[in-house]
């Protein structure tokens, strides 16, 4: 991606290149103890859309903590413009995420708001938590697996988990050390 670094800003929208194709990548917050939490907006384009106003009012395919200003500067994602994050996407979380897992499985779920956890969420989740949104941490690598595979935290945890593993790829190491926590 051949353009000047930009110094990412709450509402840019950004372009990455995927094995299936220009995805956009809107940075919504910046958590001092995690990372830069981004909207991965649906679809993929053979070319940039032209209203990218109407993709960026658009739902929010899913969330992630992502270091959008370092991939920048390396120019990992390109810059595409400025653009209002929208209302229902404002507010930091809830979220939910993986509390205890044990042989690749969870058995508990964590609430969090980007400053409190309710920890010991039991299994199987009530709907109001399950409609939540998941969160993660991801490297660039990662979020661009995520994206050409159509992956999104309305799948269960549980499964895309159990699939990497099949698959014999990484997995994140917080996950493998909870699970290996979780075993001994």
């Amino acid at each position: 991606m051949n353009q000047a670094i930009h110094r990412a800003k709450i509402g840019d929208v950004f372009e990455v290149a995927t094995s299936g194709g220009l995805s956009y990548l809107q940075y919504t917050h910046e958590h001092p103890e995690v990372s830069s939490l981004i909207r991965v907006l649906p679809g993929r384009f053979e070319e940039r859309p032209k209203n990218i106003d109407s993709l960026v009012a658009g739902p929010t395919r899913f969330v992630a903590f992502y270091p959008i200003r370092h991939a920048s500067r390396q120019g990992l994602v390109e810059w595409v413009g400025a653009y209002s994050v929208p209302m229902r996407d404002s507010m930091m979380g809830p979220f939910r995420q993986p509390g205890r897992v044990r042989d690749f499985r969870t058995i508990s779920w964590e609430i969090w708001d980007g400053q409190r956890v309710v920890r010991d969420v039991p299994v199987p989740l009530p709907d109001d938590i399950r409609s939540m949104p998941g969160v993660g941490v991801f490297n660039h690598s990662a979020l661009i697996d995520a994206i050409a595979r159509d992956w999104s935290w309305s799948i269960e945890h549980d499964e895309y988990l159990a699939e990497e593993v099949e698959s014999n790829l990484q997995i994140s190491g917080r996950n493998v050390v909870r699970a290996e926590r979780d075993r001994g």
